[in-house]
């Protein structure tokens, strides 16, 4: 096979400039479809997608940024972190039930009062303030466990992350090298011409690296056999 390769790789090296563009053209519509195919694999496999879903979840924790939940926009649209807002949350958060505690009394106040100017809506007010202080207290402790749990996968990032990447990693390199494999042997010519695009799919974790390097260094390889091959023929 490798010396079916090499022989490829010379006669290809004995086109002239035309030829080779000609070839070169065919030969990345070749690719482009080898590397089509290795997506397609990857996309098929349940065990990748669900490992690259795990993968994409803890990503997101560790990814995490606290003081972004607490970012405010001015009117210049300059949105940065507010350390008043954050301050507000958490004392809502804090002294939560004796603030709830105080609305509520006030709006049954309102509601057994017999006479109360604008009644209706002062009641109204308070329950629109009592919604907000409930959705502030909910967004700052979601903020607070969000945190807690990425303190976490950063202690343990070695066994909660590195292996499922590694395992995910092991199945795309299984499927990069079936599909190099499977077109090599229908296209010897794509030895001749390697090309490396860096396709990004609709996954995160997978590219076109391996597929990339596999070409790659198999280009390397038959080039570096036909280069000694010429040497000791020189020699002899």
């Amino acid at each position: 096979m490798k010396i079916n390769l090499v022989n490829t790789l010379k006669n290809f090296n004995n086109l002239n400039d035309e030829e080779k563009i000609r070839v070169r053209k065919k030969v990345s519509a070749i690719l482009d479809n080898m590397y089509e195919d290795f997506f397609a694999l990857c996309k098929q496999d349940k065990q990748l997608n669900e490992l690259l879903d795990k993968l994409d979840n803890i990503n997101n924790i560790l990814e995490f940024d606290f003081s972004a939940e607490f970012y405010s926009g001015s009117y210049n649209y300059d949105v940065k972190y507010s350390n008043k807002l954050y301050n507000y949350e958490k004392k809502l958060a804090e002294n939560y039930e004796k603030i709830v505690a105080e609305i509520k009394s006030k709006i049954e106040k309102l509601e057994n009062s017999k006479t109360g100017l604008f009644k209706q809506k002062r009641i109204q007010k308070l329950e629109e303030q009592l919604k907000q202080i409930n959705a502030s207290v909910k967004h700052y402790k979601n903020a607070l466990e969000k945190k807690k749990l990425q303190e976490y996968y950063l202690e343990n990032v070695s066994t909660l992350f590195t292996p499922l990447e590694q395992k995910a990693q092991e199945i795309i390199k299984k499927y990069a090298d079936k599909t190099f494999d499977k077109y090599l042997s229908k296209y010897p010519i794509i030895i001749a011409c390697p090309k490396s695009i860096m396709h990004l799919s609709h996954r995160n974790y997978i590219n076109s690296d391996y597929l990339n390097n596999v070409l790659q260094n198999n280009h390397d390889e038959i080039l570096d056999i036909m280069i000694n091959e010429t040497l000791d023929e020189k020699v002899m």
